[in-house]
């Protein structure tokens, strides 16, 4: 996977790291998804690292093409420029997006904010729904009171599920407190933690 790695950043001219969700099985072989993640940033590794959008094009394609299916991205990636990430990788996915697993994040905690983030993330990425949508950051006891109250963001990510815009429901938190109060309100489907 290092070596795919190298040899992408080199190729390209991008920057990509592989990371491993599970372990090898016993005799040795990988069977697991790879994430392409950034080194700087955390956002897609081959988005931020490169303007070009053909360059973009080609390492994505050759990413998908050695078995990374997996694509985080968000809004506010990279800081500074709203929606840029999202636009790249919507164009360089182009007729492969069935073949990944597009995860992406909203920074918003009342439900029209999501509302507007959730559309425009959907027309920047060039799709029609998203395998995981994430609360992005979720960090105090006051920001999950915004998010699970009236009005919250979660009324926004909840009805996305239920009419097929997003498959899953997820959470990148910064304590635990926070985690659990997400997972006892909400049927989450992932938590992440940032280390």
């Amino acid at each position: 996977a290092e070596v795919a790695a190298a040899e992408l950043s080199k190729a390209h001219g991008v920057t990509v790291k592989i990371d491993w969700l599970t372990p090898p099985n016993e005799d040795g072989a990988v069977q697991a998804q790879r994430i392409a993640e950034a080194v700087n940033s955390g956002a897609n590794a081959i988005l931020l690292s490169a303007s070009d959008a053909g360059k973009v094009r080609g390492a994505v394609n050759e990413a998908v093409d050695r078995g990374v299916n997996y694509f985080d991205v968000g809004p506010t990636y990279p800081t500074g420029d709203i929606g840029l990430c999202e636009r790249k990788l919507g164009l360089a996915l182009g007729g492969r997006r069935k073949e990944v697993f597009l995860a992406c994040k909203t920074t918003e905690r009342g439900a029209a904010g999501a509302a507007r983030e959730f559309e425009e993330s959907l027309q920047r990425l060039c799709t029609d729904r998203f395998d995981l949508y994430q609360f992005h950051g979720v960090a105090t006891m006051k920001e999950v009171e915004a998010i699970l109250s009236p009005g919250g963001a979660a009324e926004v990510v909840i009805r996305e599920k239920q009419r097929g815009r997003c498959r899953y429901i997820g959470a990148s938190v910064h304590s635990e407190e926070v985690a659990m109060a997400l997972m006892e309100a909400l049927p989450l489907d992932s938590v992440l933690f940032p280390v």
